[in-house]
């Protein structure tokens, strides 16, 4: 039964075709709004914002490990508790209303960078 399921499923995303044109597609959990929204739609423990930003700093801070021109975003996320880090980036999404249409990981990058990039350093 399980191969039948994973045959199948391998089946139907080898159908998948990208786009003729265009760049790649990248599926993201929430946009900004939907970042925003995480209690009031979906309150299972799982679905917190600070779980949210865990693993998404859990990323960024493995391409900081990896990409020196990176450094800045480990050194802006590592002191700061979850709880910090996501009123900074709540603040910023309600300062910046008509971006909360974007995928919440540019955002929250765009976040971290507004908090701890000076204006004259280029933060990459």
């Amino acid at each position: 039964m399980r191969h039948g399921l994973v045959m199948a499923l391998v089946a139907a995303l080898a159908g998948c075709e990208p786009p003729a044109d265009g760049p790649e597609p990248v599926w993201i959990f929430y946009s900004g709004q939907e970042f925003l929204a995480i209690g009031d739609t979906a309150p299972d423990i799982f679905a917190r914002k600070e779980m949210y930003l865990a693993g998404l700093n859990d990323g960024l801070n493995l391409v900081a490990g990896r990409e020196r021109h990176y450094r800045w975003i480990a050194d802006c996320a590592l002191d700061r508790p979850l709880a910090e880090l996501r009123s900074l980036f709540e603040n910023w999404l309600r300062s910046h209303p008509d971006r909360l249409g974007e995928p919440a990981p540019d955002l929250y990058l765009e976040a971290l960078r507004a908090a701890c990039v000076p204006p004259d350093a280029s933060g990459e």
